[in-house]
């Protein structure tokens, strides 16, 4: 699921190949997208609202006009080469889209109104579940799937950093508005908080009893929601405590400039 930037609708996949919106304030649904020929793996919202774009286990990835209710003109499908697209994003200028999945490890950039193959990563490692861009476009943060997050230079794609710590696909990244702490989750039933000045991971894992596949922040990052398959419960951690406890607590500032950029722009993705 993703809620839209205005906070107004949700989009979800589902594993009937369908795309629903959801208005948040009735809980209705208010349209449904048929494209897909197999389980919708992933959902994002361009920064605008305009639009939508959906990955899904037939190797697919489709961008969905959300006023006509119909597929992008001169984008759909995009045929990724994907075997499974496991993960879709739109950069946050909405210029480009990237996509992660099965065969064909690592990510492709996709041009986002041609749907034209801008760049596939050269680094060959094991899938990619989870991508995240930090807002100013530099960084795009890759979770794989034995375990390594790598960060990439968008302006020469190269790789300039690894984080090591889980070991098993890593399955989410939730990257707070300053682009500075990053949260990840894993099959490894742990969530990890990284620093990313540092590219250092803070404190001990969150550990849970089964696979963790989303998180979130807080509006203010003092706090972290948790939840994954096969259990029940959905968590909250006391993010502000271990900050506190690592002598971190600036990790959490955001400047004024940003502030005023982020109302308007926040996007959640579980």
């Amino acid at each position: 699921m993703a809620l839209s930037p205005n906070g107004k609708t949700i989009a979800s996949g589902s594993n009937d190949g369908t795309v629903r919106l959801w208005e948040v304030e009735t809980g209705k649904v208010v349209v449904k997208w048929k494209g897909h020929t197999s389980f919708v793996q992933s959902v994002c919202w361009s920064p605008n609202c305009g639009r939508v774009v959906s990955g899904s286990n037939d190797g697919m990835a489709k961008v969905w006009d959300v006023k006509s209710g119909k597929p992008g003109e001169g984008l759909n499908p995009i045929k990724t080469g994907h075997e499974s697209v496991y993960v879709v994003r739109y950069s946050p200028e909405a210029s480009m889209i990237a996509t992660g999945g099965f065969n064909e490890n690592g990510f492709k950039i996709w041009d986002a109104k041609k749907g034209e193959l801008l760049y596939m990563s050269t680094i060959k490692f094991d899938p990619v579940w989870s991508l995240t861009w930090t807002s100013d476009e530099k960084k795009l943060i890759a979770g794989c799937g034995n375990g390594p997050i790598a960060i990439f230079d968008t302006a020469t794609w190269q790789q300039i950093a690894v984080l090591e710590g889980h070991i098993d696909v890593v399955y989410s990244l939730t990257l707070f508005p300053n682009d500075r702490l990053l949260a990840s989750t894993s099959w490894d039933h742990t969530a990890r908080l990284w620093n990313l000045d540092t590219n250092l991971q803070i404190g001990p894992p969150l550990q849970h009893k089964n696979d963790v596949t989303c998180a979130a922040f807080s509006a203010d990052g003092k706090l972290l929601s948790t939840a994954g398959w096969n259990d029940k419960n959905a968590y909250v951690w006391d993010i502000q405590a271990v900050l506190k406890t690592a002598g971190l607590e600036n990790l959490l500032s955001i400047p004024d400039a940003q502030k005023s950029e982020l109302k308007n722009n926040v996007c959640i993705i579980l």
